[in-house]
């Protein structure tokens, strides 16, 4: 077969940066929400009637954002707030 033009291709070197860009906004959405988590955290402990225990709810969705995932969001706030010394313990809600 001759072709008269040549045939399309794909940049690799776009996809690997699609997908890192897509990674730090995951990453910088997952932080906002734990950040969030944190203040409600240092409210709950500067209430003298506090238990010492805290319940967050991970929201399903972000508003205006795509592609977030929120049991990634579950798994990264968990692993983050494990490793600041808390004892994390993760219910999935039935679906």
């Amino acid at each position: 077969m001759d072709f008269d033009v040549d045939p399309p291709t794909v940049n690799l070197a776009d996809l690997t940066q699609a997908r890192k860009k897509y990674a730090q906004t995951c990453a910088r959405h997952h932080l906002t929400v734990l950040m969030q988590i944190h203040k409600k955290i240092k409210q709950t402990a500067a209430n003298r009637k506090s238990t010492g225990v805290f319940v967050a709810r991970i929201p399903k969705m972000l508003i205006g954002v795509s592609g977030y995932n929120q049991r990634q969001c579950v798994d990264f706030v968990a692993e983050q707030l494990s490793l600041n010394g808390f004892v994390v313990s993760v219910a999935y809600p039935d679906t």
